[in-house]
């Protein structure tokens, strides 16, 4: 089973920037994403190259993008911006292998929020409410499962920018991600942004902790949550099982941060990198079943955009008019009910 980034409506399938800077045209995301995703990856040691990981299935993420958004982009309903997309993905690549430094806190999804607007005037019709300006669409009349159905755009006026709470603001908790500025925390007590808490602090949460500090809940010997800095590669992880960095862990052995292994390596008392398994016969690091192959002992496949299938088989989707008895099936993430073929995604206009 993949996982999906479902992007909906936050992306579309033409640009309304012409700066002449980077750009990432809809139709490219999926790979771009993939690229930003396997940089971060071969910096932090857990692939050998880009060229390994660009062939290889990475499992915490992928990205579907709707095609009906596509559609209603082409048709000028939604305007998209490419290079801010870019921007995120540059930004999501040149991340740092510490997932609790301050640079790394702005998700992605947050990242692109505000990629795209409606045009379309109230009172004017909408099937969505991506396409509206107000971002707003009446159609609540129609049925749960009618689809395509025509309401009118409500207002003209568009929704303020997602923009982060500074320091002292007032601020929400349940976004999905910290609502403050970086460097900031939103303290549930008081619904006020805080700055975040230096080492040795007590905490409630990692959002708190400062730049590359997480929150220890769990100290050994017990006692109150306070901010800590966790050993990094090469750093001694006796007292502190948990090494900073993506790409590393604490050897049970020597008790020392070591970098994650690659394939090949022996993970007798090793670990493996997160693209990879230890194999149960050789105990070495092994890619999951390539395409073609068996996958019903671990339900992971290892090309590119590959799945286990019902089969228990890793397979690749198939094209429009292959047999399918799901979506995942396909490569246009539709499989028809009434037929069992894989077809076209269904688009409203």
């Amino acid at each position: 089973m993949r996982g999906w980034l479902l992007l909906g409506m936050l992306l579309s399938a033409c640009g309304e920037d012409s700066s002449g800077g980077p750009y990432t045209p809809i139709e490219d995301f999926a790979n771009a994403y993939h690229t930003a995703e396997c940089t971060h990856l071969v910096a932090c040691h857990e692939v050998a190259d880009q060229a390994t990981c660009l062939a290889t299935n990475i499992y915490d993420l992928s990205v579907y993008v709707d095609p009906q958004t596509i559609a209603y982009v082409e048709s000028a309903k939604i305007r998209y911006n490419g290079s801010a997309v870019a921007a995120c993905l540059a930004t999501y690549a040149a991340r740092s292998c510490n997932p609790h430094d301050l640079a790394n806190r702005v998700a992605l999804s947050e990242c692109l929020v505000n990629v795209y607007t409606g045009t379309i005037l109230g009172g004017q019709p909408c099937t969505a409410s991506a396409e509206c300006i107000s971002q707003s669409c009446a159609n609540g009349q129609c049925g749960q499962n009618q689809a395509c159905c025509v309401g009118m755009c409500v207002g003209s006026t568009a929704p303020m920018p997602m923009m982060r709470v500074p320091i002292g603001g007032t601020c929400t908790v349940g976004e999905g991600f910290d609502a403050c500025d970086v460097g900031g925390y939103c303290d549930t007590s008081s619904s006020v942004c805080k700055p975040v808490k230096q080492l040795g602090a007590m905490c409630n949460g990692s959002n708190e902790c400062g730049d590359g500090l997480d929150c220890n809940q769990f100290p050994v010997g017990g006692g109150p949550a306070v901010c800590v800095r966790h050993p990094g590669l090469g750093e001694s992880c006796s007292a502190d099982p948990t090494c900073s960095d993506e790409g590393t862990y604490c050897d049970s052995t020597t008790r020392i941060c070591k970098q994650v292994g690659l394939i090949g390596a022996s993970c007798t008392s090793a670990q493996c990198s997160s693209l990879y398994q230890c194999d149960p016969t050789t105990r070495v690091c092994a890619a999951y079943p390539t395409t073609g192959s068996p996958c019903d002992q671990v339900g992971r496949c290892n090309d590119y955009n590959s799945y286990c299938d019902t089969s228990r088989v890793c397979a690749l989707p198939a094209a429009k008019g292959a047999t399918c008895q799901g979506n995942v099936d396909c490569e246009s993430q539709y499989c028809d009910v009434a037929t069992q073929k894989c077809a076209a995604f269904p688009v409203c206009m």
